[in-house]
C-alpha cells in the first residue's frame, strides 16, 4: 500500500490573525537599506554562524542543496513527460521569505533569477494582502510580459510557513512539451507576436491546499495540445516542492529555526563576497567591449507573415566595466530593435540568464542570488530585442532563450581577457552554437500525438576548449 503523504505539522500550521512585525514589502525595503548602508546584504558586516560552527555551516548548506535536488528527482519523475523524466529540463530551489535564493537544484540553473524576481515580484504587486499568502497556496507565472521568459517554461512557487510564520519559499520550473503557441512544440521561433506565444500564466494563483484549482486543467486541456504531459509537468512541479517542505521540518527541527534562517542569508552574502573576492583577485579595473551578431536567414522561407520575409541581423553588444570596489556594471547600449521571431527577451529573463553565465566564471560557490548585489545591469534600450515590451508589446517570445545564450556567451570572452591581464589563461569555453535545437510533431507508433525536440544541438560550441572537444565537452551552456 503507498504511504499518504505527510503533512508537515509546523510548515502547514497557519494561525489565524498572525501578525508580522514588517510586511515582505517592507521587509524587502529593509534589505535595500541595510545594504545601502553596509555593503552587506541583509547588514551582515559578519558571518557570525559561519565564524561560530564553520562545521555545521557546511554541512546544512550541503543538506538543503541535497534537499534540492531530493525535490528535482521527485518532480522529474512524478512529472513522467520525457522532457523532464528523460531530459531533467526542470528546475527546484529554496528562497528567503522576501524572494533571493538561497540554493538550487541540478537542472536549468539559468531559472534561478527567474524565481527569484518571480517571488519578488509578487511580493511588490501586493499579494501579500489580495489574495494573501497561505500554507499550500499555489502560484504560476509564465508570462514574458511579468518577467517570464518564454510560454514552455512554467514557474512556480509555495511559500512555506513554520509556526504561523513564512519563513521561506519553495521555487521551480519546468520545460512544458507544448504551450499552445501557433506552431507545435514548446519554441516557438515562428511566433510572429505575443498572440501566437500560447497560453498564458500570468502571475496566478493556480491552486491551493496543495491542490491545482480544477479550471487551471481546464485550461490546459483546452489550449494545449500534449495536456497530459503539460499537467504531468505540474504535478511534478507540486510534488518536488512537497518534497522541499516536507524535508525541510526535518531540517529545521534538528538545527533550529533560528540557525536556517541566518544561515540561509549568510549563504546568499558569502556567495556575493566569493564573487567579488574573484573579481579583485583576477581582473583589472577598467572598461571593455564585445559585441556580436545574430542572423535570421528567413528570406524566401515557410513563414506565417509577410513580415517575417526577411533576412536580418541583431546586434548582441556588452559593454563591462570593472569598478574599483569590484563591483561590475553591464549595459547594451547598441543593441538593435526587435524582430518579428520569437526571439525577443524580457530584462528579467536575460538578467537571470546572466546570473548563470557569471557562476560558470566568477561566481561558482554557493550558487545562489549573491553575486547579483555587485552588479548594476543598465536597462537595455527600449524597443530593443533585450527589452521588447516598452516600445513593441506585441513583440514575441517564443525562443527568447535564442539571443539570450549568445549574449552570455559574451561574458566568457570579456572576462577571459581579464584573466588574462593579470596572468591567468583560462580556454574554458567558445562562443555559443546559435543552432540550439530541431522540433517535431506527429503520431507515434503507438497513435499518441507528440511534440518533441532534439537537445543535443544546444551543447555545441559553448563548451569547446584548448585542451577537450567533442562528447568530453558536451554540457549545455543553460545548466
Amino acid at each position: 500500500m503507498a504511504r499518504a503523504h505527510r503533512r508537515p505539522r509546523h510548515l502547514l500550521d497557519h494561525e489565524e490573525g498572525f501578525v508580522m512585525a514588517l510586511s515582505l514589502r517592507e521587509q524587502t525595503q529593509a534589505n535595500a537599506d541595510a545594504f545601502k548602508k553596509t555593503g552587506s546584504l541583509f547588514g551582515l558586516e559578519t558571518l557570525t554562524r559561519k565564524e561560530e560552527d564553520p562545521g555545521t555551516y557546511e554541512a546544512v548548506w550541503h543538506i538543503l542543496s541535497n534537499l534540492c535536488n531530493a525535490a528535482w528527482a521527485t518532480g522529474c519523475k512524478v512529472s513522467s513527460s520525457p522532457i523532464a523524466a528523460e531530459g531533467g529540463d526542470a528546475l527546484w530551489g529554496l528562497h528567503t521569505a522576501t524572494g533571493e535564493a538561497i540554493c538550487i537544484s541540478r537542472g536549468i540553473s539559468a531559472h534561478a533569477g527567474l524565481l527569484s524576481d518571480m517571488i519578488k515580484n509578487f511580493i511588490a504587486l501586493g499579494y501579500e494582502d489580495n489574495p494573501g499568502f497561505k500554507p499550500g497556496d499555489i502560484f504560476e507565472n509564465n508570462d514574458p510580459h511579468y518577467g517570464g521568459i518564454h510560454s514552455p517554461d512554467f514557474d512556480m512557487c509555495m511559500p512555506l510557513f513554520y509556526d504561523g510564520k513564512l519563513i521561506f519559499w519553495a521555487s521551480c520550473v519546468s520545460h512544458v512539451a507544448d504551450a499552445g503557441s501557433v506552431t507545435p512544440g514548446s519554441i516557438g521561433f515562428l511566433n510572429p507576436d505575443c498572440y501566437s506565444d500560447g497560453l498564458p500564466i500570468s502571475m496566478e494563483r493556480v491552486g491551493e491546499g496543495d491542490r491545482f484549482y480544477p479550471w487551471y486543467e481546464m485550461r490546459i486541456r483546452s489550449r494545449t495540445r500534449t495536456p497530459d504531459f503539460v499537467m504531468g509537468d505540474a504535478r511534478g512541479r507540486l510534488a518536488g516542492c512537497l518534497t522541499m517542505r516536507e524535508r525541510l521540518e526535518e531540517v529545521i527541527e534538528k538545527y533550529g529555526l533560528d540557525f536556517i534562517m541566518d544561515a540561509g542569508n549568510e549563504y546568499i552574502e558569502d556567495s556575493r563576497r566569493y564573487a567579488v573576492g574573484r573579481v579583485k583577485t583576477q581582473t583589472v579595473p577598467g572598461r571593455i567591449r564585445k559585441s556580436q551578431f545574430k542572423d535570421l536567414a528567413m528570406k524566401g522561407k515557410r513563414v506565417l507573415l509577410a513580415k517575417q520575409d526577411i533576412d536580418c541581423a541583431f546586434n548582441l553588444p556588452m559593454e563591462l566595466t570593472i569598478n574599483a570596489d569590484a563591483s561590475v556594471d553591464l549595459s547594451l547600449q547598441g543593441a538593435s530593435g526587435t524582430v518579428p521571431f520569437g526571439e525577443n527577451i524580457s530584462p528579467t529573463a536575460l538578467k537571470s540568464g546572466l546570473m548563470m553565465g557569471y557562476s560558470h566564471i566568477v561566481g561558482f560557490d554557493m550558487f545562489n542570488s549573491g553575486p547579483i548585489a555587485a552588479w548594476n545591469v543598465e536597462m537595455p534600450p527600449g524597443g530593443s530585442w533585450a527589452n521588447p515590451f516598452e516600445l513593441n508589446y506585441e513583440a514575441a517570445s517564443g525562443v527568447a532563450w535564442a539571443p539570450a545564450v549568445t549574449w552570455v556567451s559574451n561574458l566568457y570572452e570579456v572576462f577571459g581577457r581579464l584573466f588574462q591581464m593579470r596572468g591567468f589563461v583560462e580556454e574554458m569555453a567558445a562562443g555559443a552554437g546559435t543552432i540550439m535545437t530541431a522540433e517535431f510533431s506527429g503520431i507515434n507508433q503507438n497513435g499518441m500525438y507528440l511534440t518533441g525536440l532534439t537537445l543535443e544541438q544546444a551543447s555545441q560550441g559553448s563548451p569547446a576548449r584548448g585542451y577537450s572537444d567533442g562528447e568530453n565537452s558536451a554540457w549545455c551552456i543553460y545548466t
